[in-house]
Formats: C-alpha cells, sequence, structure tokens
C-alpha cells in the first residue's frame, strides 16, 4: 500500500478536473461523428460519399492506434510521469481532430481519426496512474468514477449537439478548436506527482520498461480484468456509435430522435459511473454488483430495441447506459488495488487493459456487429434482432470474466490490512 510521506494536496481535485476536461473533450469530438450523417452525403453536396462500412471503419478508426500505443503510453507514464505523456498525446490528439476539417474522402478522413487516436491511446491509461499517485487509497473509487464520467459527458453532448451543427465541417471546426484550450489549460496548470511520494520507499516513477512489463504479464488477475473491460469497451463503442443508425435504418426511428435516445443512454451511464461506485464502497463487494449490472445494461438495450420507435424507447433510454456506468470505473480502479500492481505500475497495467479494449472496440462494430444486422457473410439468417442480443450476451461474458478475478471492495482492502497488521505483529 502506498505510503503517504507528505499530505494528499487539494491541487489534486484542481488536477483531475483538467483531465477531465481532456478525456471529456476528445470522448465528443470522437463520438460527434456518429451523428454527423452529412459526412454520408455524396461529395457534390458537401458529405465525403462515406458507405456505411466506411462510416463504421471512420468512427471506430480511433481504436486501430490504441491498440499497441496504449499499452505504450502506461509505459511512458510510469517510466517519466503523467503530466508530459499526456501532454504528447494530447497534441497528437488535437492535431488530427483539427485536420479532419480539410479532409476530402475516406482515405484522409480515417487517416485524421487514427491521429485522434493516437492521442487518446497515449492519454488512457495515464489516468489511473494520477489517481493512484494524488489520491489516497480511501478515495481512490470516487476519483475513479469522477473521471469516467467525461466519457459520459463528453460522449453524450457530442451526440446530442452533433447534429445541430450546420454542416460536419463547422462541428469539427469548433469542438476541435475547444479541444485545444484544454490541452494549453493542462500544459500550464498540471504538475507531475506530489513530493516525496513513494510505494514501499520505492520512487512511484522512474519504472525501467521491462520490469513494469513482466510485472502487467505475469498478473493473472489483470488477464482477467482485461478481457472483462475489452468486451464491455466494445459494446460500448458499438452501442453508442452503431445503434443510432440501427435505429434509423431497421426500426423507422428519425436521425435526431436517434442520437438523442442514445444521448439519454449515455446520460444514464453518467449517473451510472458514480452510483454503482458509491454503493459498491458502502455494501463493501464489486463482483456481485458488476455482474448485475452487466447482464441488466444488456437486457435494457434488448428491450430498447423492440420498443423503438414508440414513446417507450425513451422510456427505456436511460437504462442501458446506467447499468453500463459500472463498467469502467469499476475495472480501471483494479490495478491501483491490486497489491503486486499498485500506483508504481498502475500505468502499463491500465495500458494492457485499454490496448486489448480498443482492439475489440475496432472488431466488434464494422466486422461483428454490422455483419449480423445485415445477415451478411456467415451471419446470413440474421438480422437487427440479433445484432442488438449479441450485445447482451458479450455484456454477460464481460461480467463472468470480471467475477472470475479477485474481490477488490472494501471488505477485501479491509481484510488484507488485518492480514499486513498480522503478519508484521508476528515478524516482530
Amino acid at each position: 500500500m502506498a505510503e503517504q510521506a507528505v499530505a494528499y494536496p487539494k491541487y489534486r481535485w484542481l488536477l483531475l478536473s483538467l483531465a477531465w476536461a481532456l478525456y471529456s473533450l476528445i470522448a465528443f469530438n470522437n463520438t460527434m461523428t456518429a451523428v454527423l450523417y452529412d459526412l454520408r452525403d455524396p461529395i457534390a453536396l458537401g458529405g465525403l460519399g462515406l458507405s456505411d462500412q466506411q462510416f463504421y471503419a471512420c468512427l471506430t478508426a480511433t481504436s486501430i492506434a490504441p491498440i499497441v500505443l496504449a499499452l505504450f503510453g502506461g509505459m511512458l507514464s510510469d517510466r517519466f510521469g503523467v503530466r508530459w505523456t499526456v501532454f504528447a498525446g494530447s497534441i497528437i490528439a488535437a492535431g488530427g481532430t483539427l485536420l479532419r476539417v480539410v479532409s476530402t474522402g475516406f482515405p484522409d478522413f480515417f487517416a485524421f481519426n487514427l491521429m485522434l487516436g493516437i492521442g487518446l491511446g497515449v492519454i488512457g491509461p495515464n489516468l489511473p496512474k494520477l489517481v493512484g499517485m494524488w489520491f489516497p487509497p480511501r478515495q481512490i473509487a470516487i476519483s475513479t468514477a469522477l473521471y469516467m464520467t467525461a466519457l459520459g459527458i463528453g460522449s453524450g453532448l457530442g451526440l446530442a449537439l452533433g447534429p445541430l451543427f450546420p454542416t460536419w465541417q463547422s462541428a469539427v471546426l469548433i469542438m476541435g478548436l475547444v479541444f485545444v484550450g484544454s490541452v494549453v489549460a493542462w500544459l500550464v496548470l498540471a504538475r507531475d506527482r506530489p513530493r516525496g511520494y513513494t510505494v514501499g520507499g520505492v520512487e512511484i516513477v522512474g519504472v525501467p520498461f521491462k520490469e513494469g512489463l513482466l510485472r502487467a504479464v505475469r498478473n493473472r488477475a489483470l488477464w482477467l480484468i482485461a478481457f472483462s473491460y475489452c468486451l464491455v469497451a466494445g459494446v460500448v463503442t458499438a452501442y453508442v456509435n452503431g445503434v443510432p443508425l440501427l435505429l434509423v435504418e431497421a426500426r423507422g426511428v428519425p436521425e435526431k430522435t436517434a442520437g438523442l435516445v442514445i444521448a439519454l443512454a449515455v446520460l444514464g451511464y453518467i449517473f451510472g459511473t458514480v452510483f454503482w461506485v458509491v454503493l459498491s464502497e458502502k455494501l463493501g463487494v464489486t463482483k456481485p454488483i458488476y455482474m448485475f449490472c452487466m447482464v441488466m445494461s444488456g437486457v435494457a438495450g434488448v428491450i430498447g430495441y423492440f420498443l423503438a420507435p414508440g414513446f417507450g424507447l425513451w422510456l427505456n433510454g436511460i437504462f442501458p447506459g446506467f447499468f453500463m456506468g459500472a463498467g469502467h470505473p469499476f475495472i480501471m480502479q483494479v490495478p491501483l488495488r491490486l497489491r503486486d500492481i499498485g500506483p508504481r505500475y498502475a500505468g502499463v497495467a491500465a495500458g494492457v487493459i485499454t490496448s486489448l479494449g480498443h482492439l475489440v472496440s475496432f472488431v466488434l462494430l464494422p466486422y461483428w456487429f454490422e455483419p449480423i444486422w445485415h445477415g451478411v457473410g456467415s451471419w446470413q439468417g440474421f438480422g437487427p434482432f440479433w445484432a442488438a442480443f449479441f450485445l447482451a450476451v458479450v455484456l454477460a461474458m464481460g461480467g463472468i470474466l470480471y467475477v472470475l478475478a479477485p474481490e477488490t471492495g472494501r471488505k477485501a482492502r479491509e481484510r488484507w490490512e488485518r492480514e499486513a497488521v498480522a503478519a508484521e505483529a508476528d515478524s516482530t
């Protein structure tokens, strides 16, 4: 467990806010693309002439680069610290975000989204490291939940506000400039770590690449969590980026309504992210809550498909995201809780987790969800309902993998502390 050589400064909340702003704006710029339907218009009419599969490929392009770079970004944060690693990733992401406005077709729009993904891959694994360095153990759960709301708020606002821009070019330019402003704020205000903070008397940064990588890949619990995360992350990507078009084309939901309904689910995710973490800390356990939430999120998603396009779709809209809110914060705090990972190796551990998450996010939407929806290839005879059902099954599988990992809830942590005190007493 981390030693507190100095008091945790109140500045940690400002730092968390800066990281939250970066994460939410990168999520906004990424997810907003899902509802910029004029990208599919012919080039002569101002669009890029994207086919459905090209459209989906661009949406998941941000998951390609992080497949490798998320691990690299985590290793960099363990070695050199959070501030400059996050800044480097943010500069690349901002460049990709703004350059999209000059795209003339699928190849360059896809390439600029890859740049956005490079930045996302470098930034993402730094957030658990930031929490582990700046927050006391009792605040890890809530601080993780708070920064994870950035994904929901950024994505939700992107889905809700994206269709309100007059053109896709104006949306990309304006929100790209806002993102650049948050990068500048990070550079000016962020600091690396508290003075004198160590783990077991060992400095929190300066981890050799080989040492950190071996510590991560040899940890069985980390792999269970990583595979659970990749399934959940893949469903989140498919739901946010793929289901709006599914509702439009398969269920006759108006385009703007589809975006707003998914935004409602994202609003539920925001509330769920905090609610389930707080409930877990109260009850002292994580695994039963996580499994329940994954199953219920899948069930709610299937119910929403059946209710569309009626008013019931709106009534059900918040629940897929509300239950999904347990997904990311429950998983991303685990590396900080595992006694042989902790804050010192949190970057590379988060890199392993998010690398797998980006891999499945890239594959699941265009190569599993979309073929099942259209019943093509080996999925002939299937259709839209089966695509929705497929997402529910994947979530349940993610829940099972999490249950197989060690319990890291409050009761388990208190037991570990008692065991450590008893072991120390026996040794004396």
